[in-house]
């Protein structure tokens, strides 16, 4: 029987350094998984690391970086989890989903997003930091098991299923990933050795497929307002970065003002594949963009904290 201290888990959501209205829904959640866990399939499993940054080394001054939900080990081998929260999908009147915003639609989405493909590539590939020991997993064929917490009321579990969220990875789709990711850091090193901007002019791709519009567009890129790159115009100190950057050009042994060096995450990749502009002015402008967090996102941070609790009680 797996005991929780459930004080743990409070202390893990409060201690987020987002808003409070953010950490009730956290904690609403979270308090729902704890209800569920006995329902969920690593009830019986053991569990071998939780939050784990990893970084995957694609090529000399090429990385790819992220942080790994929670690592199990069940009867086969090892799973790779990665927790999400889902807003509630709208409905119909006769209460079922609208279309795209179904459980079906939702994993199709989340299955084939970059991010459940990088910590595929990690499985195999990445070196991860367990209390700052570097550690390699090293698996031939990655399984990595996606879920999220859809924020209804009550909040469900998606998908219902879990083996429709397991994913295995074959080597072929592992090379493609990784044939991505160094196609994408050329793509940027290019760009940066031309000293031209912009990267993009504005089209149609300032528009992603939720229609969410690019917040650049309106004030600066269809102004020709477009920032300088920093390469060549500002020098970048360790003691300016924020900690859990710094810590990366630290570990790494790498020069943050070298321009060959170019260092991925799932969340850059996606800004840099929705339009090489909008990357550059969030992570190579001379003032740099800020992104301020939103509610949603204040959500996930409690949610994965408390996650984090939970897992980091579970028995190795």
């Amino acid at each position: 029987m797996i005991k929780i201290d459930t004080q743990l888990v409070s202390d893990a959501i409060v201690a987020c350094e987002t808003g409070g209205p953010a950490k009730e829904e956290s904690a609403r959640l979270i308090e729902f998984m704890l209800e569920k866990l006995p329902e969920l399939p690593e009830w019986e499993w053991k569990v071998v690391a939780t939050e784990t940054p990893f970084y995957i080394k694609l090529a000399p001054k090429f990385y790819c970086i992220g942080i790994g939900d929670c690592h199990f080990m069940d009867a086969i081998g090892m799973i790779h989890a990665e927790w999400k929260t889902k807003g509630a999908p709208k409905l119909t009147r006769e209460g079922k989903p609208y279309k795209g915003q179904d459980e079906e639609s939702w994993l199709d989405d989340i299955s084939n997003d970059v991010q459940v493909a990088v910590y595929a590539l990690a499985a195999q590939q990445g070196i991860f930091l367990e209390n700052e020991e570097e550690i390699s997993f090293g698996v031939d064929a990655p399984r990595v098991m996606v879920r999220a917490c859809v924020k209804s009321s009550p909040p469900e579990v998606w998908p219902r299923n879990h083996e429709d969220g397991l994913h295995t990875f074959s080597q072929v789709a592992l090379d493609s990933t990784k044939n991505a990711l160094l196609v994408k850091c050329k793509q940027i090193r290019a760009a940066r050795e031309s000293k031209l901007i912009p990267w993009n002019l504005v089209g149609g791709q300032c528009e992603n497929k939720y229609r969410t519009i690019c917040e650049f567009r309106e004030e600066i890129c269809k102004k020709h307002l477009n920032p300088l790159s920093r390469w060549g115009h500002k020098t970048e100190s360790l003691e300016e970065m924020v900690e859990g950057r710094r810590k990366w050009y630290e570990r790494l042994k790498v020069d943050p003002n070298d321009p060959e060096v170019v260092m991925l995450s799932p969340s850059k990749y996606t800004d840099y594949t929705w339009c090489m502009e909008r990357g550059r002015q969030l992570y190579e402008g001379t003032e740099g963009a800020e992104r301020e967090s939103s509610f949603e996102q204040g959500i996930g941070t409690g949610y994965h904290a408390g996650l984090a609790a939970i897992y980091k009680q579970w028995p190795k």
